[in-house]
């Protein structure tokens, strides 16, 4: 077997093997002559059909089943052979046969070889952040406004209240595909219909029924509505006020705490609102590594053929995240919407793998074990999440890749002059 490698760019390679043609003829014969002993022919005796009978008939399919095998075994043993790594199954785009010799030509792509870009002089800004007194009762607050208590009232309409109203819109005199609701709940202030609707509302009372002249924005989501004007019609049927309950013991068992007890409660709320804080700060953190570091190292060749696996996979979480009624057929999202963010990971994680090379980060199981048992602390099961992580090894694989990416950003961190940045509590959440 004759084998040679030619490299075509960065990761694509190409592959020629030469071969013996006689080693192909011979099976085939071979393989034509077996088949003819078990052939039943109309006119022929068995075993005495003409070999150039059953040529004619299977020669074609008997040749490419050999010839098909033969590539598959004899790629394998060229990889081998040259210690090729592909990255996906190689490409057959070329078959040639003549004097005697079989050759064929194949393409496969391997892992591109990222040579870090050096950190010398750069200045990497670290948010951190603290949870103030003001944080602890705004939050408070917000948990009270969670639960609020509408009461109907019979006076104008005003910011913070609930009107409940039935409209109907039309576009140029015609009324549209959604254009009318009945018994709908706005809250006033909240910003949550188009531009001029809730401003429509402020200052009405129960039985009032007027017009709204308004226009769809621009960026609409319904592409048809967009930028064009709409009258509705609307009647205001329900104006209700929120008022705020008490932080007691009934209010405290709604937050799972059976006692009712206000130091647990307020422990719990402390608690989650840190571990909300820690995990922004890990998150902003981490993305202004990697923003510096796709910057510094520019752009390198990936292969197309793992471009296309992201974003399959990419996609493929998509839709089985989707909420498609029954009945509906699945939503066909093209692969070229995923492609440039496909791409954009596979750097990443390549740039990583790197650096935990060159830094010599290993993870150890114990840790992984560790982590796994922190996450189900939080939970009411803890042993069920243990055992979920525990049952499938890519899950295992998933908790290593997120402790090896801490450890990489840590020890970017290190090599870097770092300035810290204080944020606010809101600042983070919002952000």
């Amino acid at each position: 077997m004759q084998v040679s490698v030619e490299s075509k760019g960065a990761v694509l390679r190409e592959m020629k093997v030469g071969l013996p043609g006689t080693d192909i003829t011979k099976e085939v014969n071979s393989r034509l002559q077996k088949l003819g002993k078990k052939m039943k022919m109309h006119g022929f005796r068995p075993g005495k059909i003409p070999m150039r009978v059953i040529r004619q008939q299977y020669g074609s399919q008997v040749q490419q089943e050999v010839v098909n095998e033969v590539i598959q075994k004899s790629i394998a043993d060229a990889m081998r052979q040259e210690q090729a790594q592909p990255v996906a199954p190689p490409k057959i785009v070329s078959i040639n046969e003549e004097d005697g010799l079989f050759e064929y030509t194949a393409t496969y792509e391997i892992r591109p070889e990222v040579t870090l870009a050096p950190l010398d002089g750069v200045t990497l800004e670290r948010k951190v952040s603290t949870i103030e007194e003001s944080d602890f009762e705004e939050m408070l607050l917000t948990l009270r406004k969670q639960r609020r208590i509408w009461s109907e009232v019979a006076r104008e309409s005003a910011d913070g209240d609930r009107v409940q109203v039935n409209f109907e819109g039309t576009m140029g005199g015609e009324p549209f595909s959604g254009n009318s609701g009945q018994g709908v709940e706005i809250i006033l202030g909240e910003g949550r219909m188009i531009a001029g609707f809730e401003e429509g509302l402020r200052g009405k009372q129960v039985g009032d029924k007027f017009d709204l002249d308004l226009r769809f924005p621009d960026n609409y989501a319904e592409k048809g509505y967009a930028g064009k004007d709409v009258r509705f019609a609307v009647e205001v049927t329900r104006v209700e006020e929120a008022s705020l309950p008490e932080i007691d013991e009934a209010f405290i068992k709604d937050f799972g705490i059976e006692d009712g007890d206000r130091t647990k409660f307020d422990h719990d709320v402390r608690n989650n609102m840190e571990l909300e804080l820690q995990q922004r700060l890990k998150k902003i953190n981490k993305d202004a590594v990697i923003a510096m570091l796709l910057e510094k190292q520019g752009e390198f060749e990936i292969p197309s053929s793992m471009i296309e696996e992201e974003a399959k996979r990419m996609r493929s979480q998509m839709q089985s995240n989707m909420q498609i009624p029954q009945g509906k057929e699945e939503i066909k999202l093209d692969l070229s919407i995923f492609a440039a963010e496909a791409k954009r990971r596979l750097e990443i994680g390549f740039i990583f793998h790197q650096i935990a090379q060159t830094a010599e980060i290993k993870i150890e199981a114990e840790r992984v074990k560790s982590e796994i048992e922190r996450i189900a602390a939080s939970y009411e099961q803890p042993q069920e999440v243990v055992n979920f992580y525990h049952g499938d090894k890519n899950r295992l694989g998933e908790i290593e890749s997120l402790l090896m990416e801490e450890d990489v950003v840590a020890w970017v961190m290190s090599q870097v002059t770092v300035v810290e940045k204080g944020v606010t509590f809101a600042e983070m959440i919002k952000g």
